[in-house]
């Protein structure tokens, strides 16, 4: 049973500990300082709230998550939207993942989708394969990508602190880092929702994991300890890509000013060195930057580290986005688990089945994201609706008839009304300021929340 207890705890980091946490929460960290860190802190102990209750929920009444939906809670149109959403991130999850493994292997950006084909179809085959031995594969490749990322944050900052010389370089190196610790960083309306958003979907919150999760939770396990111990992680290894950021903008700047001022040097080179200059340095001071600038930037990172002639660019690149896309990786194995366990449920198809049918989902939209507008707009799907299916998510929790005692579904219920208001206002902002990829992306997510509206239909379809 110990056994199980530390494959439960590396199931939770895989999990939790995902693609974002490298490429989007450090972010946040520069830009917003301590400041931005606190404000995180306590959206995370509102979110850990839920997390905790769902885990709860499907532990104590000993359903399934589909069991407990229709039966306990009654929200069955809640699974349904879970699984449409699940699919989506699936799906991102799965192509960014791939975007990490084609730079470590520097190969043309053509071939994201195959990767990330392969990605999926690997993953299926595995979970099909693998059977009882799969949170043992899950627990070897959590453990390879915190191993290889603090390799790599490790190799990168010596190799910063023997190369970088040039005064203004280390200048923006220091004043990133400094960023980190300060408590001056001005802090708007719009950059909390951003953390917020961030911050839940770092944590995995809108796919109904945690429900999942709960159905086979051993009783001793402390759940409460376990959460609290991976937020930790989450928050150590996000600073620790936070200095990997900072120490590839006092790369890319030098490397930058070196070819500019060098006149033997063709201009070609100065402009491809000048643009992830520029990305990275909007990166680390813009806090309300679009996602998709976001993502570029942190991607630029191996182009920064190759055409600057870093010495050991190439370990440095590999480490990086190897544990990138482990991160990833990882992840996309458990959504594609939980895709077909709740498929199995809902469609009555059978594991196999299910793990199948979500799949060649992921990989027909994945194959959309080869079409530049569709990318944007399935990137903009979880991001504009993540409040909203948090706050959906607790749902199930507030109307369940076991489980739970008035006063704790009550807390659910202020927590996820205030989620769900939040999510309202995210998409005011959205329709009212944001750009046309980002307004059409939410508005297929809010397709996804038709399932809930029609709730009451489909629970007499079920008698």
């Amino acid at each position: 049973m110990r056994r199980l207890n530390i494959f439960m705890v590396f199931l939770i980091v895989a999990y939790m500990v995902s693609i974002w946490n490298f490429i989007l929460m450090p972010k946040y960290l520069i830009t917003l300082g301590l400041k931005g860190l606190l404000i995180s802190l306590v959206l995370i102990s509102l979110a850990l709230v839920l997390i905790v209750l769902e885990m709860e929920s499907t532990k104590r009444t000993k359903y399934r998550m589909y069991e407990f939906f229709v039966k306990s809670s009654r929200t069955p149109g809640v699974a349904l939207t879970l699984i449409l959403f699940l699919t989506v991130v699936l799906t991102v999850t799965a192509y960014y993942s791939s975007m990490a493994l084609v730079e470590a292997l520097n190969l043309a950006r053509e071939y994201i989708i195959l990767f990330g084909i392969l990605t999926l179809l690997i993953s299926a085959l595995l979970l099909l394969m693998a059977k009882g031995k799969t949170l043992e594969f899950i627990s070897i490749v959590s453990v390879l990508f915190i191993i290889f990322f603090l390799a790599a944050v490790i190799f990168i900052r010596n190799e910063a602190a023997a190369q970088i010389t040039n005064e203004s370089s280390i200048i923006y190196l220091k004043s990133t880092i400094e960023s980190l610790k300060s408590f001056n960083h001005p802090i708007t309306f719009s950059s909390i929702l951003q953390i917020l958003l961030i911050t839940f979907t770092s944590l995995g919150m809108g796919v109904g994991f945690y429900y999942i999760l709960g159905s086979f939770m051993p009783e001793e396990l402390n759940t409460k300890k376990i959460i609290v111990g991976v937020v930790i992680l989450q928050i150590l290894l996000s600073f620790a890509a936070a200095l990997a950021v900072a120490y590839s903008l006092g790369f890319a700047h030098q490397s930058y000013r070196a070819s500019f001022t060098n006149l033997s040097e063709a201009p070609e080179k100065s402009l491809n060195l000048y643009k992830p200059f520029n990305a990275l340095l909007k990166y680390t001071t813009n806090a309300t930057a679009p996602v998709r600038d976001s993502i570029r930037a942190v991607y630029t990172i191996p182009l920064v580290l190759r055409m600057g002639g870093v010495e050991g660019a190439s370990e440095i690149v590999l480490l990086l986005m190897l544990s990138i896309y482990f991160a990833g990786l990882t992840t996309i194995i458990l959504l594609i688990e939980m895709g077909g366990q709740a498929a199995s449920e809902v469609l009555q198809l059978g594991r196999r089945r299910g793990i199948f049918a979500v799949t060649i989902i992921s990989i027909l939209l994945l194959s959309l994201m080869h079409v530049e507008p569709l990318k944007a707009i399935l990137l903009e799907i979880p991001f504009s609706i993540i409040l909203l299916m948090a706050g959906i998510e607790a749902l199930p929790i507030i109307t369940t008839s076991k489980a739970f005692g008035e006063g704790t579904k009550n807390l659910a219920g202020v927590i996820g009304v205030m989620l769900f208001l939040l999510g309202l206002l995210e998409l005011y902002f959205i329709f009212t300021r944001g750009a046309l990829y980002t307004k059409l992306g939410a508005i297929v997510g809010l397709i996804f929340l038709i399932p809930v509206v029609f709730n009451s239909f489909l629970l007499k379809t079920r008698r």
